[in-house]
């Protein structure tokens, strides 16, 4: 089999997993190419505070969040569908050969260590093929989300499975990637949270839950992109402070630990209100508050070391 070594990779979830598989196999296919993902997340802390809008999702923004923040470091990943099987595989098998891995689609319905979904229902699950057999007939799957490195599966399995893959075009030298000041990124995004908070205490209507399903609701998403965001920005201090000694991003890393809670704590009380009946825009907003004090505190302390 024509394989290529994929370096295994520590993926810190965080107190509180979620299931980012597009980060993930990003991070496995940057490794091949010598580039440690936590360099990609310069730009996660950025918020943007957008008080002449009506919904929350506008309001409140992490343009940071998704895929802009490997195009803000030169990295294309573009989306394609899955053409005819055998020119896909063909594909694949080019795309090893020149020392590629592929980001593909690996739906869950049929991934059979996917016990939630196997054969129950259909995601746009992401892992990254690494290999192929002489004649096709098999691929080696890296799944970073369920920890499979190098699993061989049946060719046609992953070809049932894959609707749509990515060709991922890195551009440039990672050495100069944006490498903004950590304490104006966090300075902007204490000042965008504050004014969403006095814009919320005006305005309580805009926490409101639009929906039954809690989990789709705007002021859930909004705040879900804010803690991933933050847990990113978080590996990219470790980033700069295990690979560059930079004891300013040392400090704030330990220090942000708290806010990941204060973020959990807003997302666990719509949670457990909505279940109860009893959310509250105003109960929302103490523990807004409570979130914006971390970074307030925090800021005021590293001024007074100085």
């Amino acid at each position: 089999m024509n394989k290529i070594s994929i370096p295994k990779i520590d993926f810190p979830m965080g107190p509180f997993p979620f299931p980012l598989c597009f980060d993930m196999t990003m991070a496995q296919f940057l490794s091949v190419k010598g580039i440690d993902f936590r360099s990609c997340f310069s730009g996660c802390y950025a918020v943007e505070f957008h008080p002449e809008e009506k919904q929350i999702d506008r309001v409140l923004v992490f343009p940071g969040f998704d895929r802009k923040k490997y195009e803000d470091c030169g990295i294309k990943a573009i989306e394609h569908q899955v053409p005819d099987h055998k020119q896909f595989l063909a594909y694949l098998k080019e795309q090893i050969a020149s020392g590629l891995p592929v980001a593909v689609h690996f739906d869950g319905y049929y991934c059979p260590w996917d016990w939630n979904l196997y054969r129950k229902g259909h995601n746009r699950h992401i892992v990254l093929v690494s290999g192929v057999s002489r004649f096709g007939r098999r691929v080696k799957v890296c799944d970073l989300l369920f920890h499979q490195h190098q699993r061989t599966v049946r060719t046609s399995r992953l070809l049932k499975a894959c609707s749509f893959y990515f060709s991922i075009e890195v551009q440039g030298d990672s050495k100069n990637w944006r490498n903004d000041d950590v304490i104006c990124c966090l300075t902007k995004a204490y000042k965008a949270l504050s004014g969403f908070l006095a814009c919320a205490k005006i305005n309580p209507g805009l926490l409101a839950l639009e929906s039954n399903d809690v989990v789709s609701t705007k002021l859930f998403c909004a705040l879900q992109q804010g803690r991933i965001s933050h847990h990113f920005y978080s590996l990219y201090l470790r980033y700069l402070f295990e690979l560059r000694n930079e004891t300013t991003a040392k400090y704030l890393y330990e220090q942000l630990s708290q806010a990941q809670y204060a973020w959990g704590d807003c997302l666990f009380y719509i949670l457990r209100s909505k279940e109860a009946g009893n959310y509250s825009a105003q109960e929302m907003i103490r523990y807004l508050g409570a979130l914006v004090d971390r970074y307030r505190v925090l800021l005021e302390q590293r001024e007074a070391e100085k």
